[in-house]
């Protein structure tokens, strides 16, 4: 339904004298809807919605993490595999750093949640880009956003802040589809969940269209103390580009300085 107070038209605008009741009585439904718009309460939306609360509710006391595992980008070009090591901090800090065996940094990248940094430690380039939504797309061919990345890295599905979610039957398999729409927009992500509604397998960010944007793809959950944690994420993106993740070590909710997200030459 589009809200609009433009009317196009040769002929003079009725006076309110001239409308026919019943056309006014809608009028004031349309006006009225535009203004505050709810969609009605289903099983399916009711369901859908205290499911993602559930998961909204997981690791909710992890506000930040260190990590190290293992990182490969499959490209048309082939294989690269490293080292990797992270600091995330929610919602909007990050740093990561690519290793060789033997420890040295290949490559730093970090957002502050103003700018992003980009330093090539063997070629010694630098970059800086103010970006206040960072993404990790002019880097690797994903339309990964940097908060979705940390609510990943602290064990955690993005939820958005004002959504209309439905939980549906997985048509393919046993399971669960949890699907998450913006308010007057289309569906934005689905979340494939096992047989329990907790445990997920995989989660599809959609671009405008309603097209895959890229996917998520989890391992099992590894506890550590109060929280748990993805063994692996996989992020494939439309286009066929893959990051893999082994996630191996995990230090949570440990002190992180604010200069660890910010770089220089």
């Amino acid at each position: 339904m589009r809200c609009s107070s433009e009317m196009i038209s040769d002929r003079p605008m009725p006076t309110a004298g001239q409308w026919p009741i019943h056309l006014l009585a809608v009028s004031l439904l349309l006006i009225a809807g535009c203004a505050h718009w709810q969609p009605d309460e289903t099983p399916a939306s009711i369901e859908g919605r205290q499911t993602a609360e559930r998961l909204h509710a997981v690791n909710s006391g992890l506000l930040a993490c260190k990590g190290l595992g293992q990182a490969s980008l499959v490209t048309p070009n082939g294989v690269q595999r490293s080292r990797l090591a992270w600091a995330a901090q929610a919602p909007n800090k990050l740093r990561l750093e690519l290793l060789s065996v033997s420890g040295h940094s290949l490559a730093s990248v970090a957002t502050d949640g103003r700018f992003m940094y980009l330093r090539d430690n063997t070629g010694g380039r630098f970059y800086r880009r103010r970006s206040s939504q960072a993404s990790l797309e002019p880097i690797v061919n994903l339309p990964l956003r940097v908060p979705d990345l940390i609510t990943y890295l602290l064990g955690r599905v993005p939820i958005p802040d004002s959504y209309h979610g439905a939980l549906l039957d997985n048509p393919r398999k046993a399971g669960y589809i949890l699907e998450l729409s913006r308010r007057w927009g289309a569906v934005s992500q689905q979340i494939l969940l096992d047989e329990d509604r907790t445990t997920v397998q995989k989660v599809v960010h959609l671009d405008g269209d309603g097209n895959p944007a890229y996917w998520v793809e989890f391992g099992k959950q590894r506890p550590v103390g109060e929280f748990s944690f993805p063994r692996r994420l996989h992020l494939t993106s439309a286009t066929g580009d893959r990051i893999e993740i082994q996630m191996e070590r995990f230090w949570p909710n440990v002190p992180i300085d604010d200069a660890a997200f910010r770089l220089t030459p």
